[in-house]
C-alpha cells in the first residue's frame, strides 16, 4: 500500500477505492489498538484525504492519510 500514490488511488474504480479505504482504516485502527469501526469518522477522514489527494497527486496514500486525517 505504501506505493499507491494519490493519483493512482483517485483513478481507481469506486469498489477498488473503497477496498483501499477500508483496508487502510483497519490498518491504522489496528496500530492504535482500536477494533471498532467508526463509520462517521471514516467518512469525514475519507473526504479530507480525497481533497488532499486532488492537490498532491504524486504523494503516497499513507502520506495523504497522515497529513490530512484525524
Amino acid at each position: 500500500m505504501n506505493k499507491i500514490t494519490c493519483g493512482n488511488w483517485l483513478g481507481y474504480g469506486s469498489a477498488d477505492r473503497d477496498f483501499v479505504r477500508y483496508f487502510m482504516s483497519g490498518y491504522y485502527n489496528a496500530t492504535a489498538n482500536n477494533n471498532v469501526l467508526d463509520y462517521d469518522r471514516l467518512q469525514k477522514n475519507s473526504e479530507k484525504v480525497v481533497a488532499y489527494c486532488k492537490k498532491h497527486k504524486s504523494d503516497t496514500l499513507p502520506t495523504a492519510i497522515q497529513k490530512s486525517a484525524s
